[in-house]
């Protein structure tokens, strides 16, 4: 069992391009009975050198076995920071 989490920076005029290859991921394929595991996972996107509009999109990817099977269930996001 694992999860994938992934955070990219999307152009607000253009939604399918992502801006300056901003964009960060975590993975976590523990091969473990449960995923959650109350660890804490610090994810930080450099948008520094953005100047314009743009989209954060966050999502995850749980999966149940080395085969990367979907798994059933939830991923939820407790805190988010945007530091400006």
């Amino acid at each position: 069992a694992g999860v994938n989490i992934f955070v990219f920076i999307y152009d607000a005029n253009n939604r399918s391009r992502n801006i300056g290859g901003n964009q960060a991921i975590h993975r976590s394929g523990d091969n473990i009975e449960s995923v959650h595991n109350e660890n804490t996972y610090e994810l930080i996107v450099d948008t520094s050198m953005i100047n314009q509009d743009g989209f954060v999109a966050m999502c995850a990817d749980a999966y149940s076995d080395d085969n990367l099977s979907s798994a059933i269930g939830s991923v939820t996001f407790t805190k988010i920071e945007l530091i400006n």
